[in-house]
């Protein structure tokens, strides 16, 4: 099969793995960052934010797809239907922050939305994912 990451959705992120256990900034890809919407946003934070919930979905989405064939050879410490539960949780936050518009200040722009807030509630979410997905490294 190989790896989940091999399947289109590899992580080529170069933090430490010490800040990669803190956040989801450990599903920010920046090579898919400029195909899936490098140009789309006017802010770092919106970019960023999109990015990671939408990179963190595919990987979520792979997992899911492929359940029984990982399970196979891996443990998972994760039902199928709470990764589907934690898709659509994600899903909703991706949608959120786009649908958040970005707003004229002076000569350059802002994202209203708070970008911690957004790391924090994506978070809550993905978290528990990252010590599985960097097995796959």
């Amino acid at each position: 099969m190989g790896s989940l990451q091999n399947r289109g959705y590899k992580i080529a992120n170069r933090l430490k793995r010490e800040d990669t256990m803190k956040n989801c900034k450990f599903f920010y890809d920046p090579t898919r960052a400029i195909y899936d919407s490098g140009a789309d946003y006017l802010t770092r934070e919106k970019h960023r934010l999109v990015v990671i919930a939408n990179s963190a979905w595919g990987l979520l989405l792979n997992l899911s797809c492929y359940y029984d064939e990982v399970l196979e050879k891996r443990k998972i410490p994760f039902g199928k239907q709470e990764i589907d539960d934690d898709m659509d949780k994600v899903s909703a936050h991706k949608r959120k922050f786009k649908d958040i518009s970005e707003i004229k200040v002076g000569d350059g722009w802002e994202y209203p939305f708070n970008y911690e807030q957004g790391m924090k509630e994506l978070d809550e979410v993905l978290l528990k994912y990252i010590p599985f997905f960097e097995e796959e490294r």
